[in-house]
């Protein structure tokens, strides 16, 4: 049976997904809102659709330079119908 208390692993990629969503929040382009984010041991997936190849980019870029990233798994897709 598992511990009821998070490992040092997860509290810290639990922290770390808190942290980034905060600071996507702060941005103008509003990412925080299309994208689904997930952490495991440093390593951020983030899924979603966003408007333009252009945030794509933002937005793959703007998480792989948030401390505590170790990498980054873009699944994220360009759909200009949303």
């Amino acid at each position: 049976m598992r511990s009821k208390e998070l490992s040092a692993s997860e509290e810290a990629d639990r922290d770390l997904l808190h942290h980034m969503i905060d600071l996507l929040h702060q941005r103008e382009y509003e990412l925080h809102r299309s994208l689904i984010i997930s952490v495991n041991c440093g390593v951020v997936e983030v899924r979603g659709g966003v408007m333009s190849y252009h945030l794509r980019q933002i937005a793959a870029e703007y998480i792989k330079r948030i401390v505590g990233v170790n990498c980054v798994a873009d699944q994220i897709v360009v759909d200009r119908t949303i």
